[in-house]
Order: C-alpha cells, then sequence, then structure tokens
C-alpha cells in the first residue's frame, strides 16, 4: 500500500478465511483484525508464529467467526513512539484503505486492534485514543508507552465508561516486562477499566507467542452463539 505519511509503501500481510470470495458470499461483510507484530519483528511475524493456520483450524471448528487479519510492518520500530507517524498511518490511509479494498464489516464491534510486545504498546494506544473505531483490543507480552498513567484518565473521560473496548492483556511470568504490564493492569483496576488479565507461564520471546495464538484469535471474534 502507498503512504503518503510514511512516504514509503508499505508491507503488509492479509490472512483471508477460507469463505472469503466463495459463491454465495459475494455480499458477506468480514470482521477484521489489524494484528501489530514487535520490535525488531516485521509484517511476516504473525504468519510465522502461525497465525494464518490456527486461524483457519478454528474457522473450520465453528470455533471463531471468518474473519480478516491485516497484519502491517513497522519499519521504523526502533523510533520514538512520540514521533512516529505509524500510528497516523494506521488510522488516516490503513484501515480506509482495507475498507475500500475489501469486503470488511466498517462498525466498531467488527473492527479489532492488538499486537504483542510493541506491537501491543501500539494497540493499546490506538484503541483508546480512538476509541470510536476499535471495538476490542488485546496487549501480549505488553510493555506499555511511557505517559499512560497520565494520559489514560484523559482518555476515558474523552470515550465514556460506556464506550470502553473490551480489554485483553497477557504476559508470561519469566518476562522481563511483566512488572511494567503489572503496573499498567492495576491502573485499569484502579480506574475500574473492565479488562481480562492472563498470567502464563512462559518468557518474552516466539515460544511463548506461538502457544497462545489459538486463544488470542478466539477472543478477538469468537463464534456466534
Amino acid at each position: 500500500m502507498d503512504s503518503e505519511l510514511l512516504d514509503r509503501p508499505l508491507d503488509l500481510q492479509i490472512y483471508f478465511p477460507p469463505c472469503y470470495g466463495w459463491p454465495g458470499e459475494e455480499d458477506a461483510r468480514y470482521p477484521v483484525l489489524y494484528f501489530l507484530h514487535g520490535q525488531l519483528g516485521s509484517e511476516k511475524q504473525w504468519q510465522e508464529l502461525g497465525a494464518p493456520e490456527a486461524a483457519d483450524e478454528l474457522i473450520a471448528a465453528g470455533r471463531i467467526r471468518p474473519y480478516l487479519i491485516v497484519m502491517p510492518d513497522e519499519d521504523d520500530n526502533l523510533t520514538d513512539p512520540t514521533t512516529s507517524r505509524f500510528p497516523d498511518m494506521i488510522i488516516q490511509e490503513l484501515i480506509p484503505w482495507v475498507d475500500s479494498q475489501y469486503s470488511t464489516c466498517t462498525d466498531r464491534e467488527c473492527r479489532a486492534i492488538g499486537g504483542l510486545s510493541r506491537g501491543g504498546g501500539w494497540a493499546m494506544n490506538l484503541a483508546f485514543q480512538h476509541w470510536e473505531m476499535f471495538g476490542s483490543v488485546g496487549g501480549h507480552s505488553l510493555p506499555p508507552f511511557y505517559g499512560y498513567t497520565t494520559r489514560m484518565p484523559i482518555w476515558l473521560a474523552d470515550m465514556g465508561m460506556e464506550n470502553i473496548p473490551r480489554i485483553y492483556i497477557d504476559i508470561g511470568t519469566g518476562d522481563p516486562y511483566l512488572a511494567a504490564a503489572s503496573e499498567f493492569e492495576d491502573l485499569l483496576t484502579h480506574l475500574r477499566v473492565p479488562h481480562e488479565w492472563h498470567l502464563n507461564t512462559g518468557i518474552h520471546n516466539e515460544a511463548y507467542w506461538s502457544a497462545q495464538v489459538k486463544n488470542y484469535l478466539r477472543w478477538y471474534f469468537p463464534a456466534q452463539e
């Protein structure tokens, strides 16, 4: 995708559910998960962790709704988050482009954002700053970005407690970011923000994320009763 904000083409991968484009499904509108990689990762990270195969399996078993997974590359992922154009690109360019190119449901409840490590930090910031666009947000092995303690009450006041997205946070017991993630979770609890907190066995590595990927995919868009 061409990006004026990044001043370069954006590399991305998109997972399509097996039923996408089938005869009789032309009018179907699919939810979308924007799934962000970690620092030093790329748009291929979630594929390498097994997300497409896991989604195929869960859809076939009727455990999740068929949905698209959009995996963009944050090429300059060592950039200070306060100066990066990556979040602006997602909101102003990527999401409108995806909705114009593919059969997506554009309701807030149909759009989720999540990420691992740095990607989880981006996901939390974007979901709270642009709450009207995302119904769910996940931070996996989350190191929250600096300044959230002062910004969170402002974001909550802007959105209203009734508009808080669904929140999922998980981290391994041996993760070096456990203390920071726990502080973030404590703040949510103090502010009475509903959320899920999952403390699992593991560290900050591919083995942990691969083991958890099915849990993530089941949470974002579970099968409807």
